[in-house]
């Protein structure tokens, strides 16, 4: 993640350095093989997200990232490609605006089958590109490329919309938690430490349990005469507590023994069930991340293995 990060800013800087981009243009005045730029930052604010190390300073990664979010959707406005209607939504969710109920569900429903065609856009686009390489055409549509771009940048409008916000709820956490250290003081972390806990003397287990003074040196059981009668009798090894059955019945119940050899039919999302919406955009946001993580064929090297 470092190191994407490191060459992704660095592309941002020749980015500016060569004046790719001018204030002065539209969006049609951007060349095709120049457009794609306008994801750099977008790309970083999602690499600083990614970031996990218990060591670095998660509020300031969370400034950074909103950082580089804040400045996409800048960019994408100065082109009129980042609409009105998409801002003043952004400003209601982080300024706490209060919608009515009708309305927050209709503007839910309304973005999750926009993000949807938007992705079925991009992998329909995607297959008429591979279907042209395949064919051996070098020169692939300008328009179909134009247009691939176009869609990845408004779903990275979308994307960005909910990281925004996600990163204000985040950073009301991240603060929260700062300042309940604060106020349990410097020492709270010494009792919490699991490296403190080894400087504790062990207690002993072998030894006499008296002194010579009658005081005891070390914790120990009473066992009566009817306890040890019993142990005598008692086999080396645990006796079982259950039944096969029954132990086969409790794991069933847990849902940890899977029954039946068919598939689990698919689950079709009802348009008007928010919460089951909001759950599918993360679950495929998630999926999203892995195929860019594990690209198809990252493990193949040279047929080998």
């Amino acid at each position: 993640v470092n190191d994407a990060i490191r060459h992704f800013t660095r592309a941002s800087i020749l980015v500016q350095q060569l004046s790719i981009f001018s204030i002065n243009e539209t969006v049609d005045d951007i060349n095709t093989s120049d457009l794609k730029f306008l994801l750099i930052k977008v790309y970083l604010g999602e690499l600083y997200l990614k970031i996990v190390n218990p060591n670095s300073d998660r509020e300031k990664i969370l400034e950074t990232a909103k950082k580089n979010f804040n400045e996409y959707l800048s960019n994408c406005e100065l082109y009129e490609l980042f609409s009105q209607k998409d801002k003043e939504y952004l400003e209601a969710k982080l300024t706490n605006k209060s919608f009515n109920a009708a309305r927050n569900r209709e503007e839910k429903i309304a973005r999750y089958k926009r993000e949807k065609e938007t992705k079925n856009k991009i992998e329909e686009l995607t297959k008429q590109i591979q279907i042209a390489s395949e064919r051996g055409e070098e020169n692939v549509d300008e328009e179909i490329t134009r247009n691939l771009i176009l869609c990845n940048i408004d779903l990275f409008i979308q994307q960005t919309i909910q990281d925004l916000e996600m990163i204000k709820d985040e950073m009301e956490m991240v603060k929260m938690m700062k300042q309940m250290k604060e106020r349990q003081g410097p020492g709270s972390e010494k009792v919490d430490n699991p490296a403190n806990r080894n400087n504790y003397a062990p207690i002993p287990t072998s030894g006499p349990l008296l002194s010579q003074k009658g005081q005891p040196l070390r914790p120990f059981v009473i066992v009566d005469q009817k306890e040890r009668l019993n142990q005598v009798f008692r086999p080396s090894h645990n006796l079982p507590t259950m039944t096969i059955d029954e132990f086969l019945e409790n794991e069933r119940k847990r849902g940890n023994i899977l029954s039946g050899g068919t598939e689990p039919k698919q689950k079709i999302i009802d348009d008007n069930d928010e919460a089951a919406i909001d759950a599918e955009t993360m679950k495929q946001r998630k999926w999203d991340d892995f195929k860019d993580d594990n690209p198809k064929g990252w493990g193949n090297r040279m047929n080998k293995g």
